[in-house]
């Protein structure tokens, strides 16, 4: 539907990986499909006050003012 996989990354303080390293992890792993087409690494993902992950604030960096949306 014209949407493509994409991981948003938080690496481990001292620990290195590059976009390629994390696609060919992810292809051997999870099918095809549902494997990443490319990598954002960020250095901390947006949380809620109880500490979860805040997934909208995530998709919402990304999607923007787009017309479509993923929920």
């Amino acid at each position: 539907m014209g949407e493509t996989v994409t991981a948003v990354v938080v690496l481990k303080e001292d620990h290195k990986a590059t976009e390629e390293e994390i696609i060919t992890f992810c292809r051997g792993n999870v099918a095809r499909h549902k494997a990443p087409k490319s990598v954002n690494f960020i250095s901390e993902l947006p949380k809620t006050g109880s500490g979860k992950i805040y997934k909208k604030d995530l998709r919402d960096q990304y999607w923007g003012d787009k017309g479509k949306r993923v929920s």
